[in-house]
């Protein structure tokens, strides 16, 4: 009977789904009516059937990563619901723990032109959307009407800083705490998190934060104790691009000083060298297969240098089922979860169980 559901939800998307995006000339118009049938599916109380369909066994292993309970060790990465609209939806369709953002505190529309690139030859895709944001209030109430408490899965808050705010260790943090304040009411203690965004290529300076990491985590996590008066969960992500071992080092103490729980490895890269290989020209960065051996690096690296036990969930260049076997074995044993977004653009969401399939299997 599972099979039989896998197999249907394979020729939904193949049949349905998958045409109507290639249809689609405009990539980011193709992602935005994504997040509205998922928004539909959820208005029209339609989520049982989309359970019925999506789900399985493997959908409801719950584990501990970072503090936080999830489903199961699948994660949907930030980007993909950005205003935090259909956060019940990705929980219907079986993802472990879904993050939403990135969340700044105040609107703004990101860069300007055409943002979204799909390599279909390659498995790759590229963006340049420079955190486009309903701002902290918006987001907010998006997320309170997704009816949280009836959520099985975590839920993440990516946060960061506005694209005009100055790029230092005081202001980012400010920005930041800002963002979670919002959030204050609806943080499950023990399932959500936040997670602090300084990863993204698509924002000038910001992956700069790095140079000034342990006074940005410390002054979040003072921050996080006074607004929500407990201790709150706090993970990092870290780009693959520019990490020395004693980069990493740096982060991974960072990191254990502020009490940060789980490091997300390895999300996009904007390397020259690596696009150029591609032949890719177009701006921002880059996810996605290629991205795959320059991601494993860094994580095998992170893993070699992580003597406090910190939770890791790899990410970077995830679009088939082998491919999360491939992480679990790099970072074993500190690799608890993983994150995919762009695999799914080319495999639709049947991809969340056969991923999970193969994490079994590689145990």
């Amino acid at each position: 009977m599972d099979d039989l559901r896998l197999k249907l939800l394979d020729r939904m998307w193949q049949r349905w789904m998958q045409p109507r995006f290639e249809r689609m000339p405009d990539r980011e118009a193709a992602h935005t009516w994504t997040i509205q049938q998922l928004k539909l599916l959820q208005e029209r109380r339609l989520l049982p059937f989309v359970r019925l369909l999506c789900q399985g066994p493997e959908n409801n292993r719950p584990l501990l990563v970072g503090g936080a309970t999830l489903k199961n060790p699948f994660v949907l990465p930030a980007g993909f619901d950005k205003h935090c609209e259909v956060l019940a939806a990705l929980d219907a369709l079986g993802v472990g723990a879904a993050v939403g953002g990135t969340i700044v505190p105040a609107a703004q529309p990101g860069n300007d032109g055409q943002r979204v690139f799909i390599y279909p030859h390659i498995r790759g895709a590229g963006n340049r959307y420079g955190f486009n944001s309903v701002g902290e209030h918006r987001a907010s109430v998006n997320a309170a009407a997704c009816e949280l408490a009836r959520i099985r899965a975590s839920i993440g808050y990516s946060v960061g800083p506005n694209k005009d705010t100055p790029k230092d260790a005081k202001h980012v943090a400010a920005d930041c705490l800002s963002a979670m304040r919002a959030f204050r009411a609806l943080y499950r203690p023990g399932k959500d998190f936040f997670e602090i965004n300084i990863s993204s290529p698509n924002t000038a300076g910001l992956r700069d934060l790095f140079d000034e990491i342990e006074e940005l985590l410390g002054r979040i996590r003072e921050g996080s104790r006074s607004l929500f008066g407990q201790h709150v969960l706090l993970w990092l992500k870290i780009p693959p691009d520019g990490m020395t071992d004693a980069a990493l080092m740096r982060i991974m103490s960072a990191m254990h000083l502020a009490q940060f729980s789980c490091l997300v490895s390895g999300n996009t890269t904007a390397d020259t060298k690596l696009k150029a290989t591609y032949g890719i020209t177009d701006p921002g960065g880059v996810s996605g297969q290629p991205l795959f051996e320059l991601a494993n690096d860094v994580l095998a690296r992170v893993a070699a240098f992580n003597s406090d036990g910190v939770d890791i969930v790899a990410v970077g260049g995830i679009t088939r089922p082998p491919d999360v076997a491939a992480k679990r074995l790099i970072g074993w044993p500190h690799v608890r979860a993983f994150g995919v977004y762009t695999g799914l653009i080319f495999e639709g969401p049947s991809l969340i169980r056969r991923s999970l399939r193969a994490w079994e299997r590689a145990a």
